[in-house]
């Protein structure tokens, strides 16, 4: 037992007990000295992220990305990063008309962002198929 105590609390036998040294704070400025920080970086930066038609095709098919051509574009946005806004107030990659505006909201569903949009057209999708854009199928049915 003695043995026990005195490998656990080396004070205990009379010796005299050393803190460990603390371990090293970084301070601003020190991050890019690190190897693995330096390693993960450099790797998110080859990985190229999804494209739109990408996560289109993932989410909705590939005749998605062409209704999405025919509609927008494959566009979300404008120029100057407003929401893309028609005539006829439809919105964004699958021109969202202003009749379901407020079911996507009530949804929780933000039309005004890439993945918004895409999610209420997958539930128009599931709900109507292609109906909902069959102003457009001349253009789609044919690419």
């Amino acid at each position: 037992m003695a043995i026990l105590i005195t490998s656990l609390f080396p004070q205990s036998a009379g010796a005299e007990w050393i803190p460990p040294e603390p371990e090293p704070v970084l301070q601003i400025g020190q991050f890019d000295e690190l190897p693995l920080v330096a390693t993960i970086l450099e790797a998110e930066r080859k990985v190229p992220p999804k494209s739109i038609e990408d996560i289109i095709r993932e989410e909705l098919g590939e005749q998605f990305i062409n209704i999405s051509r025919c509609e927008s574009g494959l566009k979300q946005f404008n120029e100057d990063g407003s929401v893309l806004l028609s005539k006829t107030s439809d919105k964004g990659l699958f021109q969202i008309n202003q009749v379901h505006w407020q079911t996507a909201k009530d949804l929780g569903i933000d039309i005004n962002t890439i993945e918004g949009n895409i999610a209420y057209a997958k539930l128009l999708k599931e709900k109507n198929g292609t109906v909902d854009w069959k102003a457009s199928k001349h253009c789609w049915n044919k690419i």
